[in-house]
Formats: C-alpha cells, sequence, structure tokens
C-alpha cells in the first residue's frame, strides 16, 4: 500500500501558505498541496541518476537546467491512460467517478497544454536503462540528492521578456517515487483520503470545507469540484508506470500547468526526436533559496559513460567538454564543506581500484601499490589544477581534501579486497604503473569533484 506523507506534507505546506510560493492567489489547488500527498515520504536515496543523450547533457552541463517532457511523449506513452483504466477498477462500484474518469481518458497530446514528468532512477550502469533512454553514446549523471533536498525546483518562464525562474516547489515533496501499478499499489480508501485533502486544504471556510466533502461521499459534484476532481485524477496518474517497468526504481518530478498558474507562466519549448515527433519541454533547475536570483549550479556527483562502439571517444570527449568548457556545476572543491570532496574523490579512487582488479580477474593488492596509485593521482590533480590552486595551496596541504593513504586502503580492505602488506623492492613498481595507466586511460576526477567513468556493460545494442 502506499505509505502517507501527510503530516510530513501538511507541515511543509502550512509553511509554504504562510511565505508565498510564487503561484497566483487566485489558484485553488496548489500544485504543492497535490505532490506532497502523492509523496510516499520514504528515505531519499543518497544519489539519482538521470539517462539521458549527449545533447542534453550538454545543455544540462551549459544552462543547469533539465528538460521534463510532455507525459504523452514519452517512452511508455500508454501509461497515462493506464494509470486511469487502474482508477476506473477502483471505481466501478461508483458510477459517477467512472464517468469522470472515462472523460479524461480522451486526453492526447494536443488536447490541452499537458502535464509534464522528469525522471529520475536509483540504477546507476542499469541495461534496461541505457537501452531505453540513453542509446549509443548516451550518458548517465548521478545527482547529489543529499544535497538536492535543500533546494526548491524552479521552471523558466518570461516576464516582460526576462527570463525568470519561478519556484515549483520543494525537492523532497516535488521528487518522489513512481507508482507502479501492482494489484496493492494503492487503495482507494487511500485514493479518497488523498483527493478530500487535494481539494479541501486552502478552503479556509469550514462550512465550504464540508461541502465539499459531501459532495465527494455523494457522487454529486458542482462545476468547480468536477474540474478539481479530473485535475487531481490527471496528475496522479502522471506519477503511474507499470509494473512491467519496476526494474527502473524510478523517482519522478511532475509539473502542470493546469495547477500552478504563475504570473509569468512556464515556456514550453520544443525538441524534435529522431522519430520525427515534436516533443514539447518545459525548462526545470534547481534554486537553493527561494529569494536567490536565477538556479543553483547542478550538484553532480557522477557522469557515466554508456555502452557504445566509440566510448573511448565519447569519454574523451566529455572530459574535455568538463575540463576546458563552461559548466553550470557544483563545485565540491570551492565549498568549505570538504567532506564532500573527500567523499566523492574515495568513490572515484575505490571504485577504480575494484574496476581494475575485476578486469584482471584479481582477488588482492599490495598495500604499496594502493598508497602509491593514491599518491600520484594526487599529484596528478594538482599539477592539473596548479592556476587555481595558486591561492589554495595551503588548503591542499592540509588534507583536508583528500583522504589520507590509510583511509584509502581501510576502505579498499571493507569493500571485501585482500590487501597484502609486503613491501616490494622496486620503487618503480610496475604494477602501480600499469593500475595509474589505466585508471587514467577509464577514469576522470574533475577539479570540481566529479568522477567520470565508463558503463561496465558490454555494447550490445
Amino acid at each position: 500500500m502506499m505509505k502517507s506523507g501527510f503530516i510530513h506534507g501538511d507541515s511543509i505546506l502550512q509553511t509554504q501558505k504562510q511565505k508565498g510560493t510564487g503561484l497566483t492567489a487566485k489558484n485553488p489547488r496548489p500544485v504543492q498541496v497535490i505532490h506532497a500527498i502523492i509523496s510516499q515520504n520514504s528515505t531519499a536515496p543518497k544519489e539519482l541518476y538521470h539517462y539521458t543523450s549527449m545533447t542534453v547533457m550538454d545543455s544540462l552541463l551549459t544552462s543547469g537546467q533539465f528538460w521534463a517532457s510532455n507525459i504523452f511523449y514519452l517512452n511508455d506513452a500508454e501509461e497515462y491512460y493506464k494509470g486511469i483504466k487502474y482508477l476506473i477498477n477502483l471505481y466501478l462500484a461508483q458510477p459517477e467517478y467512472v464517468k469522470l474518469l472515462r472523460e479524461i481518458l480522451n486526453d492526447n497530446g494536443s488536447s490541452s497544454q499537458g502535464v509534464f514528468s522528469l525522471s529520475f532512477s536509483t540504477q546507476n550502469d542499469n541495461l534496461h536503462q541505457w537501452i531505453t533512454y540513453a542509446k549509443e553514446g548516451g550518458v548517465c549523471i548521478g545527482l547529489d540528492n543529499e544535497r538536492l533536498q535543500e533546494y526548491s525546483i524552479a521552471l523558466e518562464g518570461k516576464d516582460n521578456k526576462n527570463i525568470k525562474h519561478n519556484e515549483y516547489g520543494s525537492c523532497k515533496d516535488v521528487i518522489t517515487q513512481a507508482i507502479y501499478l501492482t494489484n496493492e499499489a494503492v487503495s482507494k480508501s487511500e485514493i479518497d483520503d488523498m483527493l478530500q485533502r487535494a481539494l479541501t486544504w486552502e478552503i479556509e471556510n469550514k462550512e465550504d470545507q464540508n461541502r465539499v466533502k459531501d459532495e465527494l461521499s455523494a457522487g454529486t459534484f458542482s462545476e468547480v469540484t468536477t474540474d478539481g476532481i479530473k485535475d487531481y485524477y490527471r496528475l496522479w496518474v502522471s506519477y503511474c508506470k507499470d509494473s512491467a517497468f519496476e526494474i527502473e526504481n524510478e523517482y519522478r518530478a511532475v509539473f502542470s500547468p493546469i495547477f500552478a498558474k504563475y504570473a509569468s507562466p512556464p515556456t514550453v519549448f520544443y525538441h524534435v526526436t529522431p522519430s520525427g515527433i515534436i516533443r514539447p519541454f518545459l525548462k526545470a533547475g534547481f534554486k537553493e533559496t527561494q529569494d536567490s536570483e536565477g538556479i543553483s549550479p547542478l550538484p553532480i556527483r557522477s557522469i557515466t559513460i554508456g555502452p557504445a562502439g566509440n566510448q573511448q571517444s565519447v569519454f574523451d570527449s566529455v572530459v574535455h567538454r568538463v575540463r576546458f568548457g563552461e559548466t553550470n556545476v557544483w563545485d565540491y572543491w570551492e565549498k568549505d564543506d570538504y567532506t564532500a570532496f573527500k567523499r566523492n574523490y574515495m568513490e572515484y579512487y575505490c571504485g577504480a581500484i575494484q574496476e581494475y582488479l575485476k578486469k584482471n580477474n584479481l582477488e588482492k593488492i599490495r598495500e604499496q601499490n594502493l598508497t602509491t596509485v593514491n599518491q600520484r593521482l594526487r599529484d596528478l590533480w594538482r599539477t592539473s589544477n596548479k592556476k587555481r590552486l595558486k591561492k589554495d595551496i595551503k588548503r591542499l596541504d592540509s588534507g583536508k581534501y583528500f583522504p589520507e593513504d590509510n583511509d584509502c586502503v581501510k576502505e579498499i580492505r571493507d569493500k571485501g579486497i585482500t590487501v597484502e602488506s609486503e613491501v616490494c623492492v622496486d620503487s618503480n613498481d610496475k604494477t602501480a604503473n600499469e593500475i595509474l595507466r589505466y585508471i587514467q586511460k577509464n577514469h576522470f576526477f574533475t577539479k570540481e569533484g566529479i568522477w567520470i567513468k565508463k558503463s561496465q556493460i558490454p555494447y550490445v545494442f
């Protein structure tokens, strides 16, 4: 059954109601209410992954904004209708609700401005995701979701030809798990409860609240309540996925101009797909605070290059793009919280070592090789960023930003790898040099603290 997010969501919403959110006062059903109610309020994953094409990735690095696609133009064009049919089965004993649900079955990709969806996953380097969303040269972008929990999502619009980024809602409420349509995905009582809360939350008059509740109970709706029920169902089913896609473990943000009536509404952009469809999309970015101007840099922790016949060339091009091009990404090195940079480096270092051992069918490694490789990787990072580090050399020498050799060895041991303490007399250890060459060819750690790597799935497309 769906876990309730009411207590968590309502407290946030009360705060938003007092402060204002950028929504007009005339909006009777603020979208934050719907999102908080749908939210399953489960423990947020530490990292979220977004599979996409190189074109979209380049746009992301430049603008810091994702493309949220119209719900009718996703890879499964039927999932919207499957959600409606799922609700129809729940309401078979109440024909007045079934009538409204059958009416929105007539929705299509051109019948309204539509609902827009932005998808993430908790799965990194997943074959199903590569085939479905990022074929031939695509990438998987790993986002620091712990940091995103502190942000709000903002949609790009225009006000007197000036670009505006209107706050849409807190990431912790807007981005939530998709609803997979299994037999026990949600009960009718939960849907009824959520619907009642969505339609009465902003009504302050107790008598009017009771009137709406009576309408819902009796199945005789006023025009306003009818429109509200339909719009709520449209939004709810936009979170739905066929149970066959449960392997994706998707997290989704849904944006609906039906609910969010801004003074400067979100701009709808268009992108021509390889199949010739002109796909509508919104530009969604992140804001650290409600009062901040523009959008914040993307908190990217990793970029994985998908399986492809030219994977090495794609990898090299992405490294070049991030290393020498302008980017709008979170800079972990520049922040005072050095623990995040150190954490990212440790994952890069340990992940590269593990990958090398697996590729070469090795089950153990010498401690001397681990420390030698760590020291050389740090020297390489320092050399490639020496211009930037002139004023920060004391910070680097303090040791705060990179883990100590002993910490790296311990982390490798904790991952179940045997580490031998035997010391090799040859200081120019061939094994250490070999490991270093492998890491340099297949991994890159950017000046900001982003790990760029290759998918380990064989190229089978």
